[in-house]
């Protein structure tokens, strides 16, 4: 049987086994649900309205830029400026002059080593365009926030494909951010309104 007519990479599986990565820095604490992921990790967070999704955003965000990560950007176009996302920003104590809040995709990226995207859904995104934004920047960390359905479905175009294609995948209920699949190799669970 031929190729498909796609680029075909091979190497020696001595060659892979041998290869290093450098992972993120990122307090103890992230590890039970992120275990030592690579710099350029893909991340999916799903819940149900008002169960933490921006809570644990947040906090990511302002642990990976303290970490010494670099730069993130957190893109909002549902909650940019409103009173209640500012205060939530203050009380959880997220400000950080490397954390950057965005109403919209801007065209590059190439500043940024981590992108939130809260959500998905609000920003009419499909599978495509994050498959797109992947290839273009494939060193970057991605996070892609998600809202789940009373059946814990994923509500989007895409979001099924999405949660295939990701790193990790984190579902929060009632404030417990459980990863339900994580290639990185750890499997756990974070109180994150009390972390």
């Amino acid at each position: 049987m031929k190729g498909l007519g796609c680029a075909c990479n091979v190497v020696k599986s001595t060659e892979l086994a041998n290869n290093t990565y450098t992972p993120l820095s990122m307090p103890k604490a992230w590890e039970s649900i992120i275990g030592v992921a690579p710099q350029n990790v893909v991340i999916m967070l799903a819940a149900r309205e008002g169960q933490g999704k921006t809570t644990l955003a947040l906090k990511f965000g302002h642990d990976f830029v303290k970490s010494g990560n670099g730069q993130v950007l957190y893109v909002t176009s549902e909650q940019f400026g409103s009173p209640i996302f500012v205060e939530q920003v203050a009380r959880l104590k997220a400000a950080h002059e490397g954390l950057k809040i965005a109403n919209k995709l801007p065209d590059d990226l190439a500043q940024y080593n981590l992108i939130i995207i809260d959500s998905t859904n609000d920003s009419h995104m499909t599978d495509k365009d994050i498959e797109d934004l992947r290839e273009e920047y494939p060193d970057k960390a991605f996070m892609f926030i998600v809202r789940q359905n009373q059946d814990k479905t994923y509500r989007g175009i895409g979001a099924t494909d999405m949660a295939y294609d990701a790193d990790i995948v984190i579902e929060i209920s009632k404030g417990i951010a459980t990863n339900t699949k994580n290639r990185c190799g750890v499997c756990g669970e974070m109180d994150i309104f009390n972390y």
